[in-house]
């Protein structure tokens, strides 16, 4: 049982977002990043609170999080409910 899921291995960073191994080999941690440009990125900046954690399971790359609500894709709850128990809250 994991106590909580942790950031290990670095992954991928691209222009918004980081992803990273966790503690449970089958989720990924996906970091949007706080920075915003703009322009063409002639202006940049930082939006505080624009960065936001997500969980796909990395052996099907299903979403796990908001995103099931956002594109109406279903089962927000039972994918909650599933990282809940992975986790063992």
């Amino acid at each position: 049982m994991i106590d909580k899921i942790e950031a290990r291995e670095f992954l991928y960073e691209g222009k918004a977002k980081k992803l990273f191994a966790t503690t449970d080999p089958d989720l990924i941690l996906q970091y949007f990043k706080n920075d915003a440009t703009a322009f063409n990125a002639k202006k940049r900046g930082t939006i505080r609170g624009k960065g936001v954690l997500n969980f796909w399971d990395s052996s099907s790359g299903e979403k796990m999080d908001k995103d099931r609500f956002r594109r109406d894709l279903g089962g927000g709850e039972e994918a909650y409910q599933e990282i809940a128990r992975r986790v063992g809250a």
